[in-house]
């Protein structure tokens, strides 16, 4: 897959993570630090590096983080270990870890087709949440 293509997604796919978690009015609570802000100046962390491609746009992965965590803590990793397996259990998290290098299974087609998918979720989420 193209970087154009994986720049998209990505682009999408923080949308979808950060309004999921949004409340009414367009605030978000850090996963990390509890810290509230704007949706618009919050992040899409990953617990397992995006470079990981098999984990980029995974639901149990990715969390909506205030940017000192994510970029100037490097994403608080450990809280973020400690929260994860509070909330979806050591087997899934030990999981994950032990196969972090899964490749990311879509195609071009495919990939287009998520990204239409996100759009389409993100105005229903605005719309819904209404910010």
């Amino acid at each position: 897959m193209d970087a154009a293509l994986i720049r998209k997604l990505d682009l999408w796919w923080s949308r979808i993570v950060r309004y999921r978690y949004a409340s009414d009015g367009g605030f978000c609570q850090c996963y990390t630090c509890s810290v509230v802000d704007s949706v618009i100046r919050m992040d899409n962390g990953h617990f397992i590096d995006r470079a990981y491609l098999g984990y980029r746009f995974d639901e149990n992965n990715c969390r909506v983080q205030c940017r000192k965590c994510n970029r100037l803590l490097s994403g608080n990793i450990e809280r973020y270990e400690v929260l994860l397996r509070h909330d979806l259990g050591d087997d899934l998290i030990d999981d994950m870890l032990a196969s972090k290098s899964k490749p990311l299974e879509w195609d071009d087609n495919e990939a287009k087709a998520m990204i239409t998918k996100w759009r389409a979720e993100c105005r229903l989420l605005r719309n819904q949440k209404r910010f």
